[in-house]
């Protein structure tokens, strides 16, 4: 007479072989499968590609934003001007200008202002707007409104100058000009005027900064 438990104990051995074999069997099937499919291409080019792109829209960008621009204006106080008024512009105008990477230039010569404005074309546009809402300010005429190279007045938050009339017409090589208004007008019809100026004054605010 056959023992159950024996049998029971032979039944449930050959369930845990049964049940070995198909595992080994879908192991060599799942390895068979991966085999044969087919490769993964490689997408290290399109990363590559992804990268140059960016890279240049990067450059690209940094381009855009560091294009440098200048603006000249001339300007009338709206009222009587003391020196005091004209210290506590230039105080003002460093302070603002140096938080916006703004450089440039203040000549103040009969009773009228001469400003250059130098930086990134947002930041020169967004402080002439503010100048140009300034109730000290009269009879606002932009001279020059350019891109640029490289700055004039790179060193300065906001030089100061004030040279004569005469000084201004002879540095832009007007010799038979006596005022400063017709200085403006002739910069206004021919804007590479300003270089001769801007040259002159450049020496004029060196040395004035080194006996400072």
């Amino acid at each position: 007479m056959e023992n159950p438990d024996l049998k029971m104990r032979q039944g449930a051995g050959n369930g845990r072989a049964a049940r070995l074999s198909m595992s080994a069997e879908f192991a060599v099937f799942r390895d068979f499968c991966l085999m044969m499919r087919p490769p993964v291409p490689s997408n290290s080019s399109q990363v590559h590609r992804r990268n140059a792109f960016s890279k240049g829209l990067s450059e690209e960008t940094s381009r855009t934003i560091s294009m440098l621009h200048q603006l000249v204006y001339s300007s009338a106080p709206a009222q009587k001007f003391m020196q005091s008024h004209l210290h506590m512009i230039l105080r003002h105008a460093r302070q603002n200008n140096k938080l916006r990477n703004v450089t440039g230039l203040l000549v103040f010569v009969d009773n009228t202002f001469l400003q250059v404005l130098e930086g990134e074309e947002t930041e020169v546009k967004n402080v002439f707007d503010k100048i140009k809402s300034d109730h000290r300010h009269n009879d606002i005429k932009v001279l020059s409104d350019s891109p640029i190279q490289t700055r004039a007045f790179e060193n300065w938050e906001m030089a100061y100058a004030t040279p004569s009339a005469r000084d201004m017409a002879n540095w832009a090589g007007l010799h038979n000009t006596t005022t400063i208004e017709k200085v403006f007008e002739h910069i206004t019809q021919n804007p590479n005027l300003v270089s001769g100026i801007f040259s002159n004054l450049l020496q004029s605010v060196s040395r004035t900064k080194q006996e400072q």
